[in-house]
């Protein structure tokens, strides 16, 4: 077998035996509980939804980059299994509005708190990748009352990465 053979099916192997890995692949409409549990263990923590479903919360933080929620409805069957440390998870926060509660349950527990003692505000830091692809970091800042007061995200940057 020549080398350039043995390099694709090398490739191929390894993009097959990642997308095995890969939750969002692995999860689809229809599953039960049990497939769930059985391919990703027990959840971080579980919601009864008004409608009898379930919501079940996966963090992989504080180092992880994704945060997996799997809805069920009222039949026991999953619904929807998304990553919510995104663009669209990030739209559910509403400034002004929503607590530090709601924001744990959302994510999971932060990768990084920060009090800022002056400003009388604590920052929640989460690790996820970016729409381009990059480490980033999602800042959800809360008042003194655990109300989310602003939020921010900036790309991730290590040791000689800063200024290029």
């Amino acid at each position: 077998m020549n080398a350039k053979l043995r390099s694709l099916i090398c490739a191929v192997a390894l993009l097959s035996a990642g997308c095995a890995l890969n939750p969002l692949v692995r999860m689809h409409p229809g599953s039960t509980p049990e497939q769930v549990r059985e391919f990703m263990g027990e959840p971080w923590s579980t919601t009864r939804l008004a409608d009898g479903g379930m919501r079940w919360v996966y963090p992989t933080g504080p180092m992880g980059r994704h945060t997996y929620v799997a809805i069920f409805g009222a039949d026991g069957k999953l619904r929807t299994f998304d990553d919510l440390l995104n663009e669209k998870g990030f739209a559910l926060i509403r400034v002004g509005k929503t607590t530090e509660p709601e924001v744990e349950q959302l994510f999971g527990p932060p990768y990084k708190i920060t009090p800022f003692a002056r400003l009388r505000q604590t920052a929640w830091d989460y690790r996820f990748t970016d729409a381009w692809n990059y480490p980033a970091i999602f800042s959800v800042i809360f008042n003194e009352q655990g109300i989310v007061a602003l939020t921010m995200q900036q790309r991730e940057f290590y040791g000689g990465e800063r200024g290029r």
